[in-house]
């Protein structure tokens, strides 16, 4: 299953509409102040691991990236399959492939995902006014639209392109989505918190049938999954459930206020919290109670994305962090801009830096590769047959 992640907190800034690399230095990150509890590391110590990981280098990808123009926009109508194509890629170096903790292997310099004359791009869904919340399945794409005007739809499209299935088009404040199995989940926030009205965890059996309520009257966020049990918080009281595949659901007791974004590898739940004086990543075990400070003196951490046991996280100005698993405590592209929404396969991470989409090799030794300017995007996901993600009011994908 593809990994795309929507938090409560990305949630309220788009609804207030709210490139480069640079010098990794204490001073200009505030780097002094940020530890990582897993591997016991602090200011000084962190900037060396980065510069270990990048060749020994002291600066992490100083200087432009290699860029191209924006791809050009598809035709209008929904679900048409226009393509469209940028005028230049990234360049991104070769590397031998190195060793993490524990012996497990980190995948080698990936080759560029595009060719030097840029990447085709196909609009599967355009006239959306937003996109977020993307996922597929081994044939469709599903999204949810609109974001001003509630409530909003929760709808699908055919990978290579054609007509726009509403699943749903009351969809009061939608804001996840997750393929599980034969099922498409989402949530719905409802109008209220306290006392909760219309929120809940929604399904739809991808082969047809009528929208099942799974849980009702919860204003839910964060919704997320690991094979066929799915988690959430009820932002009323902040207290995080799971929903097994039995239909046994569990009360998994309080999480942090100010989450922003959660995701779990069937064993423990990991999340990032954001508030006004900093951020931080915590975990905990999927029924315990002890919360496990992975990395705190954030500076305001969004998005997460997961592959195997590796974790890594955006940071609002401050870049991409391979945040937990072997290897891990490494920052992998210093940013200084708005780096918000990621994904991962095993070779790459994709993530969106000021409106542009940029691919990186997981190994962190290979400079970005620039891929599209998306205009105000936040949301993409990755899967064996292509990069999905918002495109101003586009449904876009590059293909594999």
């Amino acid at each position: 299953m593809c990994r795309r992640f929507f938090g409560m907190g990305d949630f309220m800034d788009r609804r207030q509409m709210k490139r480069s690399a640079v010098l990794c230095t204490q001073k200009s990150k505030g780097l002094a102040s940020l530890r990582f509890g897993v591997k016991g590391l602090v200011g000084a110590a962190l900037c060396t691991l980065v510069a270990t990981a990048c060749g020994a280098r002291s600066e992490l990808w100083m200087g432009e990236v290699e860029q191209g123009g924006s791809g050009g926009t598809g035709g209008t109508g929904a679900g048409g399959a226009t393509t469209a194509t940028g005028t230049g890629a990234g360049t991104v170096s070769s590397s031998s492939t190195s060793t993490g903790s524990g012996g497990t292997t980190v995948p080698p310099s990936c080759s560029p995902l595009c060719p030097d004359d840029g990447c085709s791009v196909q609009v599967l869904a355009d006239q959306q006014e937003t996109v977020w919340g993307i996922d597929t399945d081994s044939t469709h794409v599903y999204w949810i639209a609109g974001f001003l005007s509630d409530p909003n739809q929760v709808l699908r499209v055919p990978k290579e392109g054609g007509p726009v299935e509403v699943i749903k088009g009351n969809a009061t404040s939608a804001t996840d989505l997750e393929m599980v199995g034969d099922y498409l989940y989402w949530s719905e926030s409802g109008a209220t918190a306290s006392p909760p009205s219309s929120g809940g965890i929604f399904r739809w059996k991808t082969s047809g049938g009528a929208v099942e309520v799974v849980v009702s009257q919860q204003y839910v966020f964060n919704l997320t999954s690991f094979e066929n049990d799915i988690y959430w918080v009820d932002g009323g009281d902040d207290t995080l459930y799971q929903l097994k595949s039995g239909g046994m659901t569990t009360n998994l007791g309080s999480i942090n206020t100010f989450l922003r974004d959660m995701i779990t590898d069937g064993t423990s739940i990991y999340y990032a919290w954001s508030k006004a004086s900093g951020g931080g990543f915590e975990s905990m075990p999927i029924g315990g109670t002890t919360i496990t400070t992975l990395a705190d003196g954030l500076n305001d951490p969004r998005r997460l994305a997961i592959v195997g046991n590796d974790v890594y996280l955006t940071d609002i100005k401050v870049g991409v962090w391979h945040a937990a698993g072997p290897n891990s405590a490494a920052l992998l592209i210093n940013d200084d801009t708005t780096a918000s929404g990621i994904a991962a396969d095993a070779e790459a991470i994709y993530y969106f830096s000021n409106g542009i989409l940029y691919r990186v090799c997981r190994d962190g030794q290979s400079a970005p590769e620039y891929l599209i300017e998306a205009n105000s995007a936040y949301d993409v996901t990755v899967d064996d047959s292509g990069v999905y993600f918002d495109f101003g009011d586009k449904l876009g994908k590059i293909p594999k």
